[in-house]
């Protein structure tokens, strides 16, 4: 989609970006998506949006996150051979 001034619904744009329900409505709970009068939503700014939220450092988007280093990191978790922790 090249026009960034389109009107989206919200359904459009979580399957669109990939992202969840959730992840949208956080982004509307917390103001960074405002509908318009008809329940849609400027294509440019879902994209900018979901742009700041993958490059951000704090976001598991766009990336996987490990557990920090210690007792508790991947590396160091005893599991079984379901993938499970080891009793």
């Amino acid at each position: 989609m090249q026009n960034p001034d389109v009107r989206v619904p919200a359904w459009f744009a979580v399957k669109r970006l990939g992202v969840t329900k959730q992840t949208f409505n956080n982004w509307r709970a917390t103001g960074k998506l405002v509908p318009d009068d008809n329940g849609e939503y400027r294509w440019g700014d879902v994209l900018a949006v979901e742009t700041r939220t993958r490059n951000d450092p704090n976001s598991r988007r766009g990336t996987t996150r490990r557990p920090a280093a210690g007792s508790d990191s991947w590396q160091t978790l005893d599991v079984n051979s379901a993938g499970m922790p080891a009793a």
